[in-house]
């Protein structure tokens, strides 16, 4: 749930920023795409920070390496 309030809140404020006048800022797809990206690291932080052994308890017992695998998604996501 706070991948998706950091971008909506994210996407909010850059249209502000847009509607305040910064022309970058403008249109609504640069503000999507730049908080989408904020979503992404926001996201990517999991697999690094202190939830990382939380992640690695929710990879199936069939697969093996469950270390291995959230690092490589976590680069993915980057």
């Amino acid at each position: 749930m706070a991948p998706f309030i950091l971008l909506i809140v994210s996407f909010l404020i850059l249209r502000l920023i847009g509607f305040l006048g910064l022309s970058y800022f403008d249109g609504w797809e640069t503000s999507l795409r730049i908080a989408i990206a904020l979503m992404f690291i926001f996201t990517a932080t999991a697999h690094w920070g202190k939830r990382r052994p939380d992640l690695i308890k929710m990879v199936p017992p069939a697969l093996s390496n469950p270390d291995f695998i959230v690092s490589i998604t976590g680069n993915l996501l980057f």
